[in-house]
């Protein structure tokens, strides 16, 4: 008989494993591509400047439609911000630089 809950189990930590050898610049674009598609949408993009691995910092540029529109900084803050420190935990505030 084959164990499933024992190759379930193994399948899982090997996930497990791959995804702690990703850099954390590699989680953070895995986030914005989720996000990317409806920012693209209406005409915008972001764009990874930067991280501050230490503080937990992510800077990204906002461009075409969305680098003058006025709600920007409420996108930021209740849509990309909240996906990217909910995929990497250990970033802590999301800075949008010009």
């Amino acid at each position: 008989m084959v164990d499933i809950v024992g190759e379930i189990a193994a399948e899982f930590q090997q996930n497990l494993a791959a995804e702690k050898k990703k850099t954390l610049t590699e989680r953070v674009e895995e986030a914005l591509d989720i996000i990317r598609p409806a920012i693209q949408g209406d005409g915008g993009d972001v764009v990874l400047d930067g991280i501050n691995e230490e503080r937990g910092l992510v800077f990204l540029k906002l461009q075409g439609a969305c680098s003058g529109c006025p709600s920007s900084q409420m996108t930021l803050k209740s849509g990309i911000e909240r996906i990217i420190m909910e995929k990497v935990p250990e970033i802590v505030e999301v800075i949008t630089i010009s």
